[in-house]
């Protein structure tokens, strides 16, 4: 880079990056102090042909006397005499603030104005640009041999009657600011100003130039004029231009800042070689971007900085580093596919013995420099072969296969791992198992063991109201015995297997579920044998003992007596084995409901009527009451009817006389609706409550009448209530007790 900037190669670009920038900036105005009197093509042609008389001129200048301007310069050169030379001098006297321009010629020889002329002038500009090599003039020297330039000149006779107006270090080139295109300048046609076409205020305080603007004369390039081009004149309007606005151009083109530059690619280079290749080239850009914006903003603020320069430095150092990462990667690329080839062709060869990858690199179809790649996209094709019939294999699988390295990435998973797991190639195993499929501790202890070559056993997990198995073990690859480069050899990995043992569960659950049937119903008939063998034992042992006492009896009386006791324990047995067989039923599941539409407005009362002629016989006070809104329940019949009776008759067993019953129906919130049964005169304490539902359960002091009982009526009461999805619950206190039954509106 730098042999290229000593040999002026980026000035071209530097040239083309001025003339964007101009144009990216877009047009700015001239200074309307300064006005242009063009000696035209249509002057040209109504005058004479140029060069013209210089009576022309004078008349010209008495024109703008009569305006008052404030400075006049030509941009003529009148090196030799011409009989209106003295009428010209004249004007420039009666005006007195006259410049004349001064050039040299090819020789290097002054051509200044003849001497009338120039002792008539106020002063003297010269004429010289510097064009670069594409024809733009960008900048002069204010400060020739003996005088300034032409417009620099006029300003500083301008300021002899205006504001002063300060000049920058003559030493330097003046960079011009160019405002914009020449055809925004005030200008005027030197024809319609001598025919005083043009008011007189146009001129007034102005600074004025002359000069030619006629096709094919003394022709120059700028930013915005190139086709077609403009004349010199208008370089010296724009140097006017750019004193009186104080906007001139502020170039900073300092060697110290190419060094810098220079200095910080190193660094630069060392960012980009952090990113691959298309980011290192986004990179590039954006800095040479970033500068590009720069550089137009400081344009904005009339200071022109470098951008061929470090555009060329962006763009070298971030091709140079593309191309070093590129050799880099043919180099990586050439060692990988040597032991790739070494390592799988041979299995690859062995698969399919007809496959020969040589003939395939013959020099005249591949060059050398791709043969590296041309071998890695043979390999590519029969390893994705291979891989595309072990993936449809892994398919076809009912288990889930994912194969991670140590560190738990995953590089492979079957769709049913996907499924089950919801795991995704490339993504960290132990973030998606821990905590749903294994605990953290665990899993890190199983893949410390597996690391150290001890096995472990399956883990079984529920997840997701479903059972898996998963089987983690270690991955080991085949090495090649060619490979020294241990760097490029593959490290161990894991395989996860996983498999769906729900069926297998479900079988173990109902395994285990029929055998604690089994043992539930072997209990019931332990317990059912050895309560009921005892229960029947009493109403038997009782009846043979009144046979006894019958045969002995002396009169009818103790025979009758003896007669009653024999049928009361015949019927308390029967009733006993009734209830025991009904009771086995339920809890065997085996009653079949005839389920009905039952009207409780009707059907309850009905009920109760059965007890009105026993109550009465107690001296209990029996009542039913059923709200008019109650509907009709869907249920079976006769189960409620044997709930009822069983509860109503130890309501009358266990209610004093002038004691009250009271059964009462209504309607819940919802779909269900409430029968209770409630006496008063007894109270059932809340130890008797825990356990008044079990079976042969009795209350002995609580049967006034000592009518006895099997023990089993609210036994069966429960399981009844139970079978029609209803709950009946008991509350006692205060010498009131009540059975209250939720059943719902329709059995479902």
């Amino acid at each position: 880079m730098g042999l290229l900037l000593a040999a002026g190669a980026l000035k071209p670009l530097e040239l083309l990056s001025y003339n964007t920038l101009f144009w990216l900036r877009g047009e700015r105005s001239w200074d309307d102090r300064v006005v242009l009197i063009t000696i035209d093509d249509d002057s040209i042609r109504r005058l004479e042909r140029f060069p013209w008389r210089r009576q022309y001129y004078a008349q010209l200048i008495d024109v703008l006397t009569k305006s008052n301007p404030s400075v006049i310069a030509f941009d003529l050169i009148f090196s030799e005499s011409s009989p209106d030379d003295a009428q010209l001098a004249e004007a420039m006297l009666r005006n007195g603030r006259v410049v004349l321009a001064q050039a040299t010629d090819a020789n290097g020889l002054p051509l200044q104005p003849v001497p009338i002329l120039q002792e008539a002038a106020i002063a003297t500009g010269h004429l010289f640009g510097q064009p670069d090599l594409d024809g733009i003039t960008r900048k002069v020297p204010l400060q020739g041999k003996d005088d300034l330039s032409l417009g620099a000149m006029a300003t500083q006779v301008y300021s002899l009657v205006n504001q002063p107006v300060a000049l920058p270090d003559l030493t330097q080139p003046f960079w011009v600011n160019w405002p914009g295109p020449v055809r925004r300048l005030q200008q005027y046609s030197f024809v319609d100003v001598l025919e005083g076409q043009v008011p007189a205020s146009a001129f007034q305080d102005k600074l004025v130039f002359i000069g030619v603007t006629g096709t094919g004369f003394d022709t120059m390039l700028t930013p915005f004029d190139q086709s077609p081009p403009t004349t010199g004149v208008y370089l010296h309007v724009a140097v006017a231009s750019n004193l009186l606005q104080g906007n001139s151009l502020q170039v900073y083109f300092n060697p110290i800042w190419t060094a810098v530059l220079l200095l910080l690619m190193p660094g630069f280079s060392l960012i980009l070689s952090l990113w691959r290749t298309e980011i290192q080239l986004a990179i590039g850009t954006t800095c040479y971007g970033i500068w590009i914006a720069t550089a137009l903003m400081l344009l904005h603020h009339n200071i022109w900085i470098p951008v061929a320069l470090p555009g060329s430095l962006f763009v070298g150092t971030t091709i140079t580093v593309a191309l070093c990462e590129r050799l880099r990667m043919n180099w990586f690329l050439q060692q990988h596919v040597r032991y790739l080839w070494e390592a799988y062709v041979p299995d690859l060869m062995q698969q399919r013995p007809d496959w020969q990858p040589d003939r395939l690199l013959l020099p005249s179809s591949h060059p050398t420099s791709i043969r590296a790649v041309v071998h890695l996209a043979n390999l590519a094709e029969e390893l994705g072969r291979s891989q595309s019939t072990q993936s449809a294999i892994s398919r076809s699988l009912s288990v889930g296969l994912v194969a991670l390295d140590i560190k738990g990435n995953v590089w492979f998973c079957n769709a049913l791992a996907e499924e089950w797991l919801g795991v995704e190639v490339g993504q960290n195993l132990e973030a998606v198992l821990v905590p749903s499929w294994y605990s953290a501790d665990q899993w890190h202890q199983d893949v410390w063991f597996l690391c150290r070559g001890q096995a472990i056993e399956p883990h079984e997990v529920e997840y997701r109201d479903r059972y898996y198995s998963l089987t983690l073990q270690l991955l080991e690859y085949k090495q090649s015995k060619k490979v020294t480069d241990f760097a490029l050899m593959p490290q161990q990995g894991l395989l996860l297997v996983i498999e769906d043992i729900n069926d297998r569960k479900q079988v173990e659950r109902n395994l285990e579920k029929q055998v604690q049937e089994l043992e539930r119903i072997s209990q019931l008939k332990d317990d059912f044998l050895s309560t009921v063998s005892h229960e029947l034992r009493t109403p038997i042992t009782n009846m043979r003992l009144a046979i006894q006492m019958l045969k002995v009896a002396q009169s009818d009386k103790q025979r009758q007596q003896y007669l009653g006791i024999l049928e009361q324990e015949c019927h308390r047995e029967r009733d006993l084995i009734n209830d025991l067989l009904d009771l086995q039923r339920l809890e065997l599941g085996q009653n079949i409901l005839e389920l009905s539409a039952l009207n409780l407005t009707i059907w309850l009362p009905e009920v109760v009527d059965s007890f009105e002629a026993r109550t009465r016989t107690r001296q209990q006070h029996l009542s039913c009451y059923v709200e008019s809104d109650i509907p009709e329940i869907f249920t079976e019949a006769k189960s409620l009817e044997r709930i009822l009776v069983e509860l109503i008759n130890n309501a009358c067993k266990y209610t004093p006389p002038l004691g009250e019953i009271r059964i009462f129906a209504r309607r819940l919130n919802g779909d269900r609706v409430l029968i209770s049964v409630r006496n008063t005169g007894v109270e059932i304490s809340p130890q008797d409550q825990v356990q008044i539902f079990e079976k042969f359960y009795r209350i002995p002091k609580g049967d006034r009448w000592q009518q006895g009982g099997t023990g089993l009526g609210l036994a069966l009461v429960k399981r009844l209530t139970s079978h029609l999805q209803g709950i009946i619950q008991v509350q006692s206190e205060n010498l009131v007790t009540e059975f209250t039954i939720e059943l719902p509106i329709s059995y479902t």
